[in-house]
């Protein structure tokens, strides 16, 4: 009878031992698929990458660092899709010139990827993660206006 009881109870042991090894595998595959988020850009995010300063710095940067102000432009619209990556920089950029002068577009896009480490990164629970950052920026002989798309 007690080696009946005994192999009961090493048949139940050696089961739980095999059940905790397949919960720590799908714990470890759980885990590498929330790391391998983190590689991915997000376009929203708990917290959006944003300018050191908010958008008056930013415009001030971009009006400061414009070489020249196109005499011929009288007032313009572009809007910047902006990667920003978890660590501040710009690394890529797609313009829509939705009016204005083509000239002075990419000369405000060569401004805009010389402001990296300039942005404060975006942020998903809790780790800094990349982001698209989408801005419009709307100019006329005075003064450039920064307008925040998400």
């Amino acid at each position: 009878m007690s080696k009946i009881f005994f192999l009961i109870v090493l048949s139940f042991i050696s089961h739980l031992s095999f059940s905790q090894l397949a919960d720590n595998n799908s714990s470890k595959e759980d885990t590498s698929d929330i790391l391998n988020a983190y590689d991915k850009v997000f376009t929203k995010a708990e917290k959006m990458p944003k300018f050191i300063g908010g958008i008056n710095a930013l415009e001030d940067t971009l009006t400061k660092r414009l070489v020249k102000y196109n005499e011929d432009l009288k007032k313009g619209k572009v809007s910047y899709e902006l990667r920003i990556t978890n660590t501040g920089m710009v690394s890529d950029m797609t313009a829509f010139n939705e009016s204005g002068n083509l000239s002075f577009a990419n000369q405000l896009a060569e401004v805009l990827k010389n402001t990296s480490h300039m942005w404060e990164p975006a942020m998903q629970n809790g780790r800094l993660v990349d982001a698209l950052k989408k801005i419009r920026i709307i100019f006329d002989k005075e003064k450039l206006h920064v307008k925040e798309l998400n």
